[in-house]
């Protein structure tokens, strides 16, 4: 890189955030690992934890809240280290699982971060999206005009059986 294309050096981000930063008190709550094992962690001391959200283990390892119950909440392992015991200390990162969206993945495959797992660098991808996301109101959908056909079918040995079914006639 030459000088007039380098980006500011640390030097220069580190003498403006000097400038800038405000004291102040910062508060988080602590968890800690109960027990872990099979992809799943037993967690003590969030009581604030929401479904779906991100928790952050001080190993490395990153996790989402499936249970909320008035002892423990568990969390669904995302990302683990072989480091992660029972005692670890554990943070809620105020976030829900978000991933990656943009032309750039298709034909691609990632795991639910947004990691490759085909082999390839990873994705460029300007915007997330939320995992989860509400379905969008009945009055923005288009009207059906062709029923959408389903059905079964299965054979054994002295019959064969199909049936059809038409789930809607009005929305999907």
């Amino acid at each position: 890189m030459t000088p007039e294309t380098s980006p500011p050096s640390s030097l220069a981000r580190l003498a403006d955030w000097t400038t800038n930063y405000r004291p102040a008190p910062r508060f988080t709550e602590q968890g800690s690992v109960v027990s872990v094992g099979d992809g799943i962690t037993w967690i003590k001391g969030l009581p604030s934890a929401a479904m779906d959200e991100l928790v952050h283990f001080d190993d490395g390892s990153l996790g989402q809240v499936f249970h909320l119950g008035k002892q423990l909440i568990g969390a669904i392992l995302l990302q683990q280290t072989a480091r992660l015991t029972a005692g670890t200390l554990v943070r809620l990162t105020q976030r829900v699982l978000s991933l990656p969206v943009g032309d750039s993945l298709l034909g691609r495959v990632i795991d639910p971060l947004g990691n490759p797992l085909d082999g390839d660098p990873p994705p460029r991808c300007h915007e997330r999206r939320p995992l989860e996301s509400g379905a969008p109101p009945i009055i923005t959908r288009d009207f059906v005009h062709e029923p959408l056909y389903t059905g079964l079918k299965g054979t054994s040995k002295n019959s064969h059986v199909s049936a059809i079914i038409t789930l809607s006639s009005t929305t999907r």
